[in-house]
């Protein structure tokens, strides 16, 4: 497997909804913003060119991502942090604009206004790339089906050595952990995304793990 340090260039809007609250003035006014980490599953399927696992399920359950283990044999990513974070600010409200007309009396129990919080560029994250090919210099990918979010990934190769301990330096979701065959010994979470998923640094074991290396950057990683 071969080892890849990504700095990933937002080239648009990047919207998801990792934070949802309503606005402090008014009930029928939410605010849903994004938090400026990009989990490693979808970027995995991003870069396997797969939009999303599945575009509906059972609402008492969540995605099941039942191509991961296929997924991490041949190109898987670590989530991504920020390198740099620009957000703007979009507006949409339910008479006329955008949801369509409504009738009689509003409801008090369902938002009519929404502001959009998006990513835009000069946005950019860095993350580690693991693939079981030749990967090129730069790729273009877009993460998920509905985020309007496209990204240019400027990709170098890192050198691997053999690591002592499994403490790992990059977040990553536990269910990738789990996929990858790593029994998890600690955790802690930097985020908890819609579908339940927490991610964040772990200590593993069970698993190879190794230190990737490149210029004056070196992390910890499981392969």
């Amino acid at each position: 497997m071969k080892v890849y340090f990504a700095k990933l260039e937002l080239q648009g809007p990047l919207f998801f909804s990792s934070e949802v609250k309503h606005a402090l003035t008014e009930k029928t006014h939410l605010l849903v913003a994004p938090k400026a980490i990009i989990s490693s599953v979808p970027l995995t399927y991003a870069l396997n060119n797969l939009p999303s696992e599945a575009y509906a399920w059972p609402s008492s359950e969540g995605p099941r991502y039942s191509a991961l283990g296929k997924l991490v044999k041949k190109t898987f990513s670590y989530a991504a942090l920020p390198v740099r974070v620009r957000y703007k600010r979009f507006f949409f409200s339910m008479r006329g604009m955008s949801w369509g007309e409504y009738r009689g009396r509003p409801k008090v129990n369902a938002p009519r206004m929404v502001t959009l919080v998006a990513m835009v560029p000069p946005t950019a994250f860095r993350t580690v790339v693991v693939s079981s090919k030749d990967l090129p210099s730069s790729i273009y990918f877009r993460v998920g089906s509905k985020r309007s979010g496209l990204f240019k990934a400027v990709l170098e190769e890192a050198n691997v050595y053999s690591a002592e301990g499994g403490r790992l330096t990059v977040p990553i979701e536990r269910r990738m952990l789990e996929t990858l065959g790593c029994k998890i010994k600690s955790f802690v979470t930097l985020l908890s995304t819609f579908s339940g998923e927490d991610v964040g640094l772990a200590e593993v074991e069970g698993c190879e793990v190794v230190k990737a290396c490149s210029g004056m950057r070196c992390e910890v990683i499981a392969l």
